[in-house]
């Protein structure tokens, strides 16, 4: 009875360890990170830019849905007195 705890005690870790190893090899998403960041970095500069830039006038719709997107991000700020802040007399 002893010998059969005694394997249980063993077995079971080394089960859990050999599931663990299995996860993180055959899991593709680690995989992916241990290749760096991916085949944009492989470019040269000037590719790359070459690239984004060509996207950007196929596709001008990109810069307005980024435009309307940080403008709901940043807090409404009150309007400026325009002639308060260059050194009007109050």
């Amino acid at each position: 009875m002893q010998r059969r705890r005694w394997i249980a005690w063993i077995g079971l870790p080394l089960l859990l360890l050999g599931a663990a190893g299995a996860w993180l090899a055959f899991d593709p998403g680690f995989r992916w990170a241990s290749q760096g960041a991916g085949p944009a970095a492989e470019l040269p500069k000037d590719e790359f830019e070459r690239r984004v830039q060509a996207y950007l006038m196929e596709h001008p719709e990109v810069i307005i849905e980024s435009v309307n997107q940080l403008e709901l991000q940043l807090p409404l700020l009150p309007p400026d007195d325009a002639g308060d802040d260059e050194g009007g007399n109050r």
